[in-house]
């Protein structure tokens, strides 16, 4: 149950973060293990925060692209209006 817990939780933090110190070897291999969670945490709560940008950012997009879509209808029903009345002025005696 508690191993569960913490391969769910900590596991690919705690792996990645090992896996760096056995590389770079710092002489505080603790204190450099807990700045680098912390960081971890940070980068990982930026990338959810970009996630959720994008994907507002997005969603503006779509809702400028359907009032452009929207403008555009306007605008050609405004020519078709003026082209009716301007025929109809032409017709008449």
């Amino acid at each position: 149950m508690d191993s569960e817990y913490l391969k769910q939780h900590l596991g690919l933090a705690l792996s990645l973060g090992l896996s760096e110190i056995c590389q770079k070897r710092p002489s505080d291999p603790i204190g450099y293990l807990s700045a680098w969670l912390k960081k971890f945490v940070c980068n990982r709560e930026e990338n959810e925060q970009d996630l959720i940008d994008k994907k507002r950012l997005d969603e503006e997009r779509e809702i400028l692209a359907e009032e452009a879509k929207h403008k555009e209808a306007m605008i050609q029903e405004q020519e078709k209006i003026a082209n009716q009345l301007l025929a109809e002025n032409v017709n008449k005696p």
